[in-house]
């Protein structure tokens, strides 16, 4: 179903936290454009070896049957794209108007120092470390379920696995918010203002220990310190 929605929050790392922090997600930054970088120089040998030998029609008949088994698969009676990614950097154009880019080289991948500020620019969302802040700013622009989208990414993933790590401290955390098309329609009073998709703090942790606690002691948890005896 069509739902356009978006979100964006910048959250505040413990200063002891942060370079642990800003050096693992930059790291699987870089290891997931030298993989890209593996799979691309692959994928062009491939191509490469379909068109050998081709001239003309047969050429770009060929480019273009490699391409599709290449970077396509079907799924629930439908093709799909694969690793997009990668066709951009090696094949230039679509349908019958196929060209085979040059091979790509290391330099044309953003390769990042671990230990400065950096945007990592994904599919659908942005990124941004900032060393003077000790901030990560997550942003995803709306569109046509844009926030799941940008959620699967592989350094999203990543990065949500890290926040999940961390040990909040007082003054540390923030808040990411977001709004969708069905809920900016809600016509009740108070309805469709912007909500809270995510939340790092101290106290949200406190609360979700507490949460834990109670589910493994049969939500007997009284609320004063103790637990309720069950009888």
């Amino acid at each position: 179903m069509s739902c356009y929605n978006w979100e964006r929050g910048t959250i505040t790392i413990p200063t002891k936290e942060w370079a642990k922090f800003r050096t693992a997600l930059i790291k699987a930054w870089n290891t997931d454009q030298l993989s890209k970088l593996d799979r691309a120089k692959k994928a062009h040998a491939d191509l490469t070896a379909a068109i050998k030998g081709k001239r003309g029609k047969k050429r770009g008949e060929a480019l273009a049957k490699a391409v599709e088994a290449r970077f396509t698969r079907k799924r629930g009676g439908f093709m799909e794209d694969v690793d997009s990614d990668v066709r951009h950097l090696i094949v230039k154009g679509w349908g019958d108007n196929l060209t085979l880019k040059p091979l790509p080289k290391k330099k044309d991948f953003k390769i990042l120092p671990t230990s400065k500020s950096c945007a990592l620019h994904l599919d659908e969302a942005t990124i941004i470390l900032k060393n003077e802040t000790h901030t990560v700013t997550w942003d995803v622009a709306e569109n046509n379920r844009a926030v799941e989208r940008a959620r699967e990414e592989k350094i999203a993933k990543v990065l949500f696995r890290l926040l999940d790590k961390i040990t909040w401290t007082r003054g540390s955390g923030g808040k990411i918010v977001g709004n969708d098309e069905y809920n900016r329609d809600a016509d009740y009073d108070g309805g469709g203002a912007n909500y809270v998709t995510a939340e790092y703090s101290q106290a949200k942790q406190k609360r979700d220990r507490e949460a834990r606690a109670r589910s493994r002691y049969g939500g007997g948890f009284n609320g004063y310190g103790g637990y309720s005896r069950r009888w």
